[in-house]
């Protein structure tokens, strides 16, 4: 009895597995270039490449890229340098795409077409994509197609439209500090033309002492597609302030579980991008799809550090009682604290205007009776950058934070 019945299963699963693989199942095709639309069938590119949709990044809540990268991705890995998880590290079998100015940038990251790694530096700010608007995401191996710091590989994100989401969502939690986070989004087509619109929100007051973060995104599509052709202009808006203390000694921490060794520690991002990207269909076998953007980035950091600046012999301010500091002008800095314990913050700011755009052709079309796609296309991506830092010399306070003014 119990055999017939082990059999009856073992029958009733293969049954299943037949109806399912039977079934008319969704076919999953990723993006062959930086430029939406451009498709392939998986098993069709000799690479490894993982896509995920919509509803994959909200398997374990709230969308969110980077988790579903780090959890769902073969290969892939999230480090916390900056301590802030809005500034995180991606790796990619060993290949990175960080915020950090002066990492070796080895991913090229794409959003509807747009290089996101940043004109100074390459650099990728996981801050300024609102996760609630991502409708496909794609990691792929290492392609020449892609471009300048592809040599790890890439990712595409492609934003949502109205043609291919409708309706209205809204979605709020919180938690323990301070944390809250709102998100919406609305999406309607009527007719040939459509509209996509999402906004997200965040404030989180931090665990530690000294560090809240916040942050705002926003995003718009309109479209209008006719007779095989498509246009899309969106706009991406974002401003964030992100709090990244690091490590303090155990001591301190013996102490006070919450403390942070010195202050400030804060990154302001602002972030504005305008893209107006089209298709058309030109015959049964050959399209042309392109885009051109303009963007403008602005980011201030303010850093605080205890300094090893110290009175010298001379009665001015020493590294190392030989090194006489000096001011911006030449002039030595006098022991203006007489004694005192002095601090340093270390200021930086970057202002990036990148532009660019590309163009690219797929003919699909037999050729000797097989199947065959060929795809040929240019793209240029160029960009301004005024960047300016300096360090500032003040007094440690006795919570050990910067206290200025400094000079």
């Amino acid at each position: 009895m119990n055999l017939a019945a082990a059999a009856f299963g073992l029958g009733c699963a293969a049954l299943f597995a037949r109806e399912a693989t039977a079934a008319d199942l969704e076919t999953v095709v990723v993006t062959a270039t930086a430029l939406p639309g451009t498709t392939l069938d998986l098993n069709q590119i000799a690479t490894n490449v993982q896509s995920f949709s919509a509803a994959d990044l909200m398997r374990a809540g709230p969308a969110n890229a980077l988790q579903t990268l780090s959890t769902e991705a073969a290969g892939v890995s999230l480090a916390d340098a900056q301590d802030n998880p809005l500034q995180p590290n991606l790796f990619y079998r060993g290949f990175e795409a960080s915020p950090l100015a002066g990492d070796a940038q080895g991913l090229a990251v794409y959003v509807d077409g747009v290089r996101f790694n940043q004109p100074f530096g390459d650099v990728v700010n996981w801050d300024l994509i609102p996760d609630v608007a991502i409708g496909h995401l794609t990691v792929e191996g290492s392609n020449p197609v892609f471009g300048l710091n592809a040599l790890g590989g890439s990712v595409s994100v492609q934003l949502k439209n109205g043609f291919d989401w409708q309706g209205a969502e809204a979605e709020a939690f919180g938690g323990s500090f301070g944390r809250a986070q709102t998100s919406l989004q609305y999406g309607e087509s009527d007719g040939d033309m459509s509209v996509y619109a999402a906004a997200t929100g965040l404030n989180d007051n931090g665990w530690r002492d000294h560090s809240p973060t916040h942050a705002a995104q926003d995003f718009a599509d309109f479209g209008w597609r006719k007779s095989g052709t498509e246009l899309h202009l969106s706009v991406i808006g974002a401003s964030t302030a992100l709090t990244g203390n690091g490590p303090a000694p155990v001591e301190l921490l013996a102490v006070d579980r919450s403390a942070i060794f010195t202050f400030p520690d804060k990154t302001d991002n602002g972030y504005a991008l305008a893209n107006l990207s089209g298709s058309s269909q030109i015959g049964a076998a050959l399209s042309v799809r392109g885009n051109v953007y303009l963007s403008r980035f602005r980011q201030r950091t303010r850093n605080g550090d205890a300094s090893d600046a110290a009175p010298c012999d001379s009665g001015e301010l020493c590294l190392d009682d030989r090194t006489i500091l000096t001011d911006a002008s030449g002039n030595p800095i006098p022991d203006f604290l007489s004694g005192g314990v002095y601090a340093q913050l270390n200021l930086t700011s970057t202002d990036t205007r990148g532009f660019g755009g590309s163009l690219q052709t797929s003919y699909r079309q037999p050729v000797l009776r097989f199947d065959n796609q060929f795809l040929a296309g240019v793209a240029y991506d160029g960009g301004r950058t005024d960047f300016a830092a300096q360090s500032d010399l003040g007094a440690l306070t006795p919570a050990r934070g910067f206290r200025g003014p400094g000079i």
